[in-house]
């Protein structure tokens, strides 16, 4: 079997073993029984080129017998076709190689798109901006009080339009990594709550707050996440009940720790936990509804495009934390989050 794998049908001698490798291969060959002397272990894997010119592979692995003396006197060892095997493992990294080639091209699409529509966006934003100026130039002192606090409302929407634009943009353009910073959750939720005051207002509702950490973490990321998570929380109040939003704060629990999520044992975890006292939704849900396209209601009784905690999970999970719910119907709902609080230094 020994000299079928080198394509021979009879026995030769070493030198003829060593006649069939492939050229560029040889110096691999010589090298790993150089070192075999020394570590008394053999191995390598080289082509072979039969007589009628196929190339094959071989795995030769073995051990060197010394003397009393220290020296080589015996090599014992086997050697395997390996040719499928790295036949196999060629197609393999040139479909890796050619679908990387499609996802970094597809990217580069993703990239541009992002740029021009942010480019595209941009531009009302200033046109409503320029506007903006030439009323409170001209015409704010002939504004009523409500009015004018109205038109202050425009001009911050229209900065934080402006604002998230260009952090989408940055988002797109930069690796996971240069985005890493500083990040204060009490600022991100300030914000969120802001860009939601007006169905705050409409639905009376209270949002009670503890003291957030500040982590390190993609910044427009956490806007996203806590952005979903109060969003539904207002969405799926109870009618004729006015909303209750309590977000708090803490360390993780060592039953959460031990409860599978994966996480670093080497990192501490802050807890935070968003919760209401809206309709809730059934236990055997919790899972189900932080799949992409999942809805456990129809998009007549709520609206929605049930990708919004697919993404609060992504983002969590790139963050290297946990995400999960409690909740009962009726009795409102509990999203808990597990953000390490050192991870994104490593």
């Amino acid at each position: 079997r020994f000299n079928t794998i080198f394509g021979f049908s009879r026995s030769v001698s070493r030198e003829q073993f060593a006649g069939v490798i492939h050229k560029d291969d040889l110096p691999i060959r010589e090298a790993a029984h150089r070192d075999a002397v020394h570590s008394g272990n053999l191995f390598y894997e080289a082509r072979v080129i039969w007589s009628d010119h196929s190339e094959h592979w071989i795995r030769v692995k073995g051990g060197i017998l010394f003397d009393e003396h220290k020296n080589p006197v015996k090599l014992i060892g086997v050697v395997q076709d390996i040719t499928e095997q790295k036949r196999f493992a060629e197609q393999l990294e040139r479909q890796v190689r050619e679908r990387t080639a499609e996802l970094e091209r597809k990217n580069g699409e993703l990239e541009q798109y992002a740029h021009v529509t942010s480019h595209d966006l941009q531009e009302p934003l200033r046109k409503i901006r320029v506007f903006a100026d030439m009323i409170r130039e001209a015409d704010y002192d002939k504004l009523s009080e409500s009015s004018r606090l109205r038109f202050s409302k425009i001009e911050d929407a229209v900065k934080r339009m402006s604002s998230f634009l260009r952090d989408l943009l940055n988002f797109t353009m930069l690796n996971r990594e240069d985005q890493l910073e500083e990040v204060d959750l009490n600022q991100i939720v300030e914000a969120v709550l802001t860009d939601l005051e007006l169905i705050i207002a409409q639905k009376k509702a209270v949002v009670q707050l503890d003291t957030l950490p500040v982590l390190r973490a993609i910044r427009i990321q956490m806007q996203q996440l806590f952005y979903n998570l109060i969003n539904n929380a207002l969405k799926f109040s109870r009618p004729e009940v006015a909303p209750v939003i309590e977000i708090t704060a803490g360390m993780i629990t060592e039953s959460e720790r031990n409860q599978g999520f994966h996480l670093d044992p080497h990192l501490e975890y802050s807890r935070i936990v968003i919760r209401d006292n809206g309709i809730g939704f059934d236990p055997d849900s919790s899972g189900k509804i932080f799949g992409m396209f999942q809805r456990l209601h129809s998009r007549m009784e709520y609206s929605g495009t049930g990708i919004g905690l697919a993404l609060c999970k992504k983002v969590v999970m790139n963050h290297m934390g946990a995400l999960y719910a409690q909740s009962e119907p009726g009795k409102g709902s509990a999203f808990i989050i597990l953000l390490p609080v050192n991870s994104m230094e490593q």
